[in-house]
């Protein structure tokens, strides 16, 4: 009733009820099914987003599942946003917007000395380049655009894998799935219980600032595990599927918009392991979202 009148908000308001109503009686999978029935199913753009680019980054985590190798990045992000605004999808651009962010004033008490030079551009990147993870979003604004993607992706005229699939958002169970990539009751995605490789590297984007740097290290930067904040959403090595981040990096949200996975680069290593979780409590400079895509047709 509310997308036939065009009421987004109030469709996309009583969804999440019945999305969270479907996850606490373990009837998810049942639900989604049902609410992909609505107007996007025969909807067509002509989308800025990079199809092809984003469908490089699927990689086979069940037979018809997938699940995107890195986090979405701001350049992703930024192509919705930018379909929103010429779709004409005021309400739907102000829910999914994505607030500036002041890197700098992020920065550990210990670390303020820095410049924003050091910082943002000589030595670890800058957090809004395309490249880095794009944070800092609602959990409905992650939903919109995993129903944008999935529209997108159908309405591509071109040469593709799939004729039609379903962006979404993993369960919690889906996500710890994929993040331990077979690799049963690992604390962490690379399968053992150290943060650190044999010379004291640090293997993900961790909060570091209180930790020993590492023994022969190449880099002469006081951050000593290679960012300060968000990294490019490929750094560090994968998982087993070919899953970077699922450590660090950003903490990523799942199915039902309580929690988070994984930790972020505010989280010290002991705070993210595979079980970690982090509450959602609105937008956040440390928190995420990776898509998974289920394959219809």
């Amino acid at each position: 009733h509310y997308l036939q009148s065009q009421d987004n908000v109030r469709a996309s308001n009583i969804k999440e009820v019945i999305e969270n109503i479907g996850s606490a009686s373990g009837r998810e999978n049942e639900i989604a099914s049902i609410l992909s029935n609505d107007r996007n199913e025969d909807r067509r753009i002509n989308s800025h987003m990079d199809i092809k680019k984003i469908e490089k980054t699927m990689v086979v985590i069940k037979p018809r599942l997938y699940a995107s190798s890195i986090e979405t990045t701001n350049e992703f992000y930024g192509q919705f946003l930018l379909d929103l605004l010429k779709e004409k999808e005021f309400e739907l651009l102000e829910t999914c917007k994505s607030d500036k962010i002041d890197w700098m004033s992020l920065l550990p008490e210990k670390l303020k000395f820095l410049t924003s030079k050091e910082v943002l551009i000589e030595w670890t990147g800058n957090p809004d380049a395309d490249y880095a993870s794009v944070t800092n979003m609602s959990y409905r604004a992650a939903e919109i655009y995993c129903e944008w993607l999935t529209i997108a992706y159908n309405s591509y005229d071109k040469k593709k894998r799939h004729k039609k699939v379903k962006f979404r958002l993993p369960t919690e169970k889906e996500w710890e799935y994929a993040a331990r990539a077979n690799r049963k009751d690992a604390p962490y995605p690379w399968g053992g219980i150290n943060y650190r490789n044999s010379k004291g590297c640090y293997l993900s984007n961790f909060e570091s600032s209180d930790y020993d740097p590492c023994v022969d290290c190449n880099s002469k930067t006081p951050d000593i595990d290679g960012a300060y904040f968000i990294a490019k959403a490929d750094s560090y090595f994968p998982n087993d599927f070919g899953l970077y981040n699922t450590s660090g990096n950003a903490a990523e949200m799942v199915q039902g918009g309580a929690i988070a996975k994984g930790g972020s680069w505010q989280d010290i290593p002991e705070e993210c392991t595979i079980s970690s979780r982090r509450k959602l409590q609105g937008p956040s400079p440390s928190i995420g979202f990776r898509v998974f895509m289920e394959v219809i047709q």
